[in-house]
C-alpha cells in the first residue's frame, strides 16, 4: 500500500429500582456510569446521547474515580519498580477489543480523523499487515479477526482497505495527549470492562467495547469504589455479556 498523506450478540435486561426523574427529558451533562457484576469484576458504561442510565448510578464523580485509580496504579509501579521486582500490582494489562459496532449491531466503519489513532480490525492478514508496515501500527488484542492501533492512517491506506474488503471494522480512537481518563483503552488497561451506547434509539443495548486481558476486581480499585460510594449490580456476569440493555432509566 503506498503512503499518502498526512460489534457476539446476546443481552440482558437490567431493571433499575426506580426511575430517579419522570417528565420531560433533561440534557445529558454526564453520562459515564460504573457498575459491578456478581463475580466482583466493574465494567464503565458509556451513555452517549441517548443510553439510559439506572437511577442508582453515580455519574458525576465517575471521571474523578477513574482518575485516582490511575495515580494509585502509577503509585504502585513506582514502588514495584524500587523493590526490583515485578508485582501483581505492575502487571500489564492490555485491551482486548471487540469488533466496532455501531446502530443496530451493524458493523461500524467509522470515517478517518487526520492526525488520530485508529483501530482496524481485519480477516485479512496481509493486507493489514502492510499497512501496519507502512504506518508504523502495533498489533492489538482482539476476539475476532486481527486487530491493529495506528498512530496515524493515512487516506490511501484507509480506502484500499475498505476497498478490498480488509476492514470487519474500525474506529477513531481517542487523542492520546487528553488528559481524561474516558477513552476506552485507558478504561480497559485499568483492569475494567467497557460498554457504550451507540444507538439514537434509548433502549437499544450498550454493546461492549473493548475488555481487559487482565480483569481487576474490586479488591483491585480501592479508588474507584471509595470515590464513588456505591456501584450499580448487575445480575450477570460481564465476561459472558456482549451487550447489556438497561430497561430503566433516566
Amino acid at each position: 500500500m503506498r503512503r499518502g498523506g498526512r460489534n457476539e450478540d446476546r443481552g440482558v435486561d437490567l431493571v433499575a429500582d426506580a426511575e430517579k426523574l419522570r417528565g420531560l427529558p433533561r440534557r445529558r451533562l454526564d453520562a459515564h456510569w460504573l457498575a459491578c457484576d456478581r463475580t466482583g469484576r466493574v465494567a464503565l458504561f458509556v451513555g452517549g446521547d441517548h443510553g439510559r442510565i439506572p437511577a442508582a448510578a453515580a455519574t458525576t464523580t465517575v471521571l474523578d474515580a477513574l482518575a485516582a485509580q490511575v495515580g494509585a496504579e502509577a503509585l504502585r509501579a513506582q514502588a514495584t519498580a524500587a523493590e526490583g521486582y515485578r508485582g501483581a500490582a505492575a502487571r500489564e494489562i492490555e485491551p482486548i477489543w471487540d469488533v466496532p459496532r455501531g446502530a443496530s449491531g451493524a458493523p461500524l466503519h467509522e470515517a478517518r480523523c487526520e492526525g488520530y489513532p485508529h483501530l482496524v480490525i481485519s480477516d485479512a492478514p496481509a493486507a493489514l499487515r502492510e499497512a501496519m508496515s507502512t504506518w508504523e501500527g502495533a498489533e492489538a488484542l482482539t476476539r475476532v479477526g486481527l486487530g491493529a492501533r495506528f498512530p496515524v492512517l493515512g487516506a490511501m491506506t484507509y480506502d484500499e482497505l475498505h476497498a478490498v474488503d480488509a476492514c470487519l471494522g474500525c474506529r477513531v480512537l481517542e487523542d492520546p495527549a487528553d488528559p481524561r481518563v474516558h477513552a476506552p483503552e485507558s478504561a480497559a488497561r485499568l483492569g475494567l470492562y467497557v460498554f457504550a451506547h451507540v444507538d439514537d434509539d434509548p433502549a437499544a443495548p450498550y454493546r461492549r467495547v473493548a475488555s481487559p486481558s487482565t480483569a481487576a476486581d474490586l479488591g483491585d480499585l480501592e479508588p474507584v469504589v471509595v470515590a464513588l460510594a456505591a456501584l450499580v449490580r448487575l445480575p450477570l456476569e460481564l465476561e459472558r455479556e456482549s451487550t447489556i440493555a438497561v430497561a430503566r432509566g433516566y
